[in-house]
């Protein structure tokens, strides 16, 4: 398993980056074996019709200038 973890003494632990196999706690048979997605059809396994989806995401602007989703406050700024 591996993420990123930095620690000072006497702190704890913080894990600054993370991926499927540490959070899992496993690793997966496609890991191992590449055979077992290499016949995988992407565009069947693909929710809904269209695949460009993001094409269709309308940009929202105020007086001209584009908006920007801020994470940590869950809006647009």
């Amino acid at each position: 398993m591996s993420a990123d973890v930095r620690q000072m003494p006497g702190e704890p632990e913080k894990v600054v980056a993370i991926d499927a196999e540490y959070l899992s706690g496993r690793r997966f048979d496609y890991q191992e074996d590449v055979s077992l997605v290499q016949d995988v059809d992407l565009l069947a396994a693909t929710p809904g019709e269209d695949i460009n989806w993001l094409e269709d995401v309308t940009l929202l602007v105020e007086d001209g200038v584009p908006a920007v989703f801020d994470r940590y406050s869950n809006s647009f700024i």
